[in-house]
This record gives structure tokens, sequence and C-alpha cells, in this order.
């Protein structure tokens, strides 16, 4: 996500604009999803903040299979 709105900087005129603006209405139904509780359905915002949370949790997949074993913490907060 990081990359791509980086990327969507260097676009040229109007595609610049229309990128940024559908991952301002992705970052916004993610946002609404939170904020709003059952007030908006769901139906709508889920699929955002899904995506969202996969991406985030690839993205600190990548860490822990870098960082070396003796510094990781187990679920109880000991480290191995």
């Amino acid at each position: 996500m990081l990359l791509i709105l980086g990327a969507s900087f260097g676009l040229p005129g109007w595609w610049r604009v229309a990128a940024l603006s559908a991952q301002a209405a992705f970052h916004l139904l993610v946002l609404l999803d939170r904020v709003s509780g059952r007030s908006v359905p769901q139906r709508f915002t889920s699929p955002a903040r899904t995506a969202l949370r996969v991406i985030a949790a690839a993205f600190c997949a990548v860490f822990y299979l870098v960082l070396a074993p003796g510094n990781r913490l187990a679920a109880d907060g000991s480290r191995h």
C-alpha cells in the first residue's frame, strides 16, 4: 500500500488524482467501518477492512521471518 501511495505521486496529471482519490476512498471506508458501528451496512465497508488487515498481517509476517528466534516474543510475553 505504501509503495502504491508513493508511486501515485509520480503519475502524470489526472492519473495521479484518480489513484490518490481511490486510495483515499478505500481508507475512508476502513475508517467509516471503525467509527460507525452498525449505522452503515457493513457489506460495503467490510471488504476494505479485511483487505487492510490482510495487508498489515503480511507486512508484519516479513519482520517475523527476519527476526532471529531469540528476539521473538512468545504469547505470554517472554522471550524464547
